[in-house]
C-alpha cells in the first residue's frame, strides 16, 4: 500500500514539474468548473479527426570527441588558389608567441591591402596597404607563398590548442574582404 502511494506521489510530482496540463490542482480547469462565468471564451478541443498537435522532438545528438593530443586543422575555403592548411603557436621566453600559418598561394606582404588575424578574442592587423608596421604587440612578420609567420604578444592570454584562428584579408586590386579559418595547435 505504501509503495503504491509513493509511486502515485512520484508520478504526480513529475507531472507537476514537467508542466503537463492538469498536473496541478490549484489551477481551475474551465471544463470542470461549473461556476465558470458566461463571459469566458470556451476552449476549443480537437475533434477526433484533428487529434492533438505536437511538435516532434528532435533526436539528441552527442558531439564526436576529438582524438586526444591532436589539433586537427579544419580549413575553410578562401578564394581560388588561396588556402590555409594548418597553424601553430609556440610560446617564447618573452611571453610572445610565434605563429606559423601554412598554406598555398599566400603571396607576399605587398599582395595584401589588409591582412588581419583573429585569435582568442583579439584581432591584430598584420598588413595595411601592402606594408608591415611593427608595434608593441606585433614584432615580426614574414609572408611567403607557403606560409605566414609572425611574433605576437597576445593581449587576452595565451592561445590554446584547438582555438579557432581566423584570417581576414583583402588582396591588392580586390574589393571584397575574405575570411578563412583553421584550428590552432599551441605549444608552451
Amino acid at each position: 500500500m505504501k509503495k503504491s502511494l509513493f509511486i502515485a506521489a512520484g508520478v504526480a510530482l513529475m507531472v507537476t514539474l514537467s508542466g503537463c496540463p492538469g498536473g496541478t490542482t490549484n489551477q481551475p480547469n474551465p471544463s470542470a468548473n461549473p461556476s465558470a462565468s458566461p463571459s469566458e471564451e470556451p476552449t476549443a478541443t480537437p475533434t477526433p479527426s484533428e487529434g492533438p498537435t505536437s511538435t516532434p522532438t528532435p533526436p539528441l545528438s552527442t558531439p564526436t570527441p576529438l582524438p586526444s593530443g591532436s589539433a586537427l586543422p579544419t580549413p575553410e575555403p578562401g578564394p581560388v588558389g588561396f588556402s590555409i592548411s594548418g597553424a601553430t603557436a609556440t610560446k617564447q621566453s618573452d611571453f610572445t608567441f610565434i605563429f606559423n600559418i601554412t598554406g598555398t598561394d599566400l603571396g607576399a606582404i605587398a599582395d595584401y591591402q589588409i591582412l588581419q588575424v583573429e585569435n582568442s578574442g583579439s584581432t591584430i592587423e598584420l598588413v595595411r596597404d601592402g606594408k608591415f608596421t611593427p608595434n608593441v604587440e606585433l614584432r615580426e612578420l614574414s609572408i611567403t607563398p607557403t606560409g605566414i609567420t609572425f611574433r605576437w604578444l597576445t593581449p587576452f592570454g595565451a592561445p590554446t590548442s584547438n582555438d579557432l584562428l581566423r584570417l581576414h584579408y583583402t588582396k591588392v586590386g580586390e574589393t571584397t574582404k575574405n575570411s578563412t579559418s583553421v584550428r590552432l595547435s599551441a605549444s608552451r
